[in-house]
């Protein structure tokens, strides 16, 4: 078995071993039991399933007094769409499912409770992972219940064929990705990629110029977030960056034939350990061993180089009329008994658990990398900024355009700091 540690850039966490006893209290067969409704979004593997059928029978042999109903929602925005009509009802969920960008949001807009009053009466608080994306001026309003990680990953026989070796600063990503991109004869079209990316206004915009800033010292905000910081050098150096990463991918327009899983592109930017199911479901374990998971290059070397960091969480609605067993399910829901079930409804490797003492099999698929990781310097993913959504919505596409060479990069840098100063500027929050 391994231990590991996820000490975040803001918030230090070291996995320590511990052991925790699962109070099962029989049930009182004809006894009345409360309700408590937990709405969930639809996640990969076999969890569909056991959240629905499994996780209800498991709360009625814990609890006496308690069941749970549990509702699957397509995906994150359309349970948020879903709860904002529910609670102009009056029928909101006691439980939901959050991702770690929105926590904050959610806790301004007023859609969360604070679960500090839980969490200081909770012997086992020092062993959860917190981020401070689950935390809003110094409260928590979401309990993690699973963590991803994110970097680099690339495909190690294809990099040991062609001579080239792990980049480990961001000249040495572009000069590999170069090197292992092969063009075809037919226009557009490369017979192998260098670097994959998810060629999405996202993911090759906003959230690499946010990372890159951040792997520059800086940040695209003050420190009190209330005013952007986008038209700087630091923010101009990463864009650049970005852009000549874009380019690099793909060269003149050009597209790979096949995508990373596929072993049509030998290395992918932004892959997520919760993007290796297909690859262990495709693979027998000794291909499964090439594929590597690092830390995204810094800008001068291995000191600079980023893990990043994703979780799901559970937050109680404020107008819960049952917070108390709402907390009871969450705390159930993350003890060491009901995380193992519970990643075990995922393929092994790609989730890990919100507890700092979980203990992973050492044949665990990628868990050696995920833990190399999960060391510092580490940060959380995305924008940090509490008001995620807003800042996606005004900036990502000029970034993104930028990132195209749709724009300029000094134009679009100057005017997302004038868009997104004059709504900070407006913003109550």
């Amino acid at each position: 078995m391994m231990k590991g540690q996820f000490c975040f850039r803001r918030t230090c966490v070291i996995m320590l071993s511990w052991v925790v006893i699962l109070m099962m209290a029989a049930p009182v067969w004809g006894a009345e039991r409360t309700t408590v409704n937990m709405w969930s979004a639809s996640l990969p593997g076999d969890y569909n399933r056991w959240v629905t059928s499994e996780f209800p029978r498991l709360v009625e042999e814990a609890f006496p007094d308690l069941r749970v109903e549990v509702t699957i929602v397509q995906s994150r925005q359309e349970l948020e769409e879903k709860r904002t009509i529910a609670a102009a009802a009056g029928v909101g969920p006691d439980i939901f499912h959050e991702a770690d960008n929105f926590v904050q949001q959610a806790a301004i807009n007023g859609t969360a409770l604070s679960l500090e009053r839980y969490l200081s009466e909770w012997a086992e608080r020092d062993d959860l992972i917190v981020s401070d994306a689950f935390k809003y001026r110094g409260e928590v309003y979401a309990v993690p219940y699973t963590v991803r990680m994110t970097g680099l990953a690339y495909w190690q026989d294809m990099l040991d064929a062609a001579g080239v070796q792990p980049p480990n600063d961001w000249d040495e990503l572009l000069s590999a990705a170069r090197h292992l991109t092969v063009h075809s004869n037919e226009p557009g079209v490369l017979e192998q990629g260098g670097l994959g990316t998810w060629n999405n206004a996202t993911y090759d915009g906003i959230y690499p110029l946010q990372v890159f800033v951040e792997q520059l010292g800086s940040s695209l905000y003050s420190e009190d977030l209330r005013r952007p910081a986008f038209n700087t050098d630091e923010a101009s150096r990463a864009l650049n960056y970005a852009k000549e990463m874009y380019e690099v991918a793909y060269p003149a327009g050009a597209r790979p034939q096949s995508g990373f899983t596929s072993r049509g592109t030998a290395m992918q930017f932004w892959f997520s350990t919760g993007h290796t199911p297909s690859i262990v479901e495709s693979y027998d374990p000794e291909v499964v061993k090439n594929v590597r998971i690092a830390k995204i290059p810094g800008p001068t070397g291995p000191a600079e180089a980023l893990g990043i960091a994703s979780g799901w969480g559970w937050a109680i609605n404020p107008d819960s009329p049952r917070p108390d067993d709402a907390w009871r399910i969450i705390e159930f829901f993350v003890s060491e008994e009901i995380q193992s079930r519970f990643l075990a409804s995922f393929p092994p490797g790609s989730h890990l658990s919100s507890r700092r003492s979980f203990e992973y099999s050492r044949d665990t698929p990628f868990i050696d990398d995920s833990m190399q990781l999960a060391v510092p310097p580490i940060t959380s993913w995305g924008p940090v900024h509490p008001l995620f959504g807003d800042v996606i919505r005004i900036v990502e596409p000029l970034i993104y355009e930028a990132v195209r060479g749709e724009r300029g990069v000094g134009s679009a840098l100057e005017e997302a700091q004038r868009l997104l100063g004059n709504f900070l500027e407006e913003a109550d929050w």
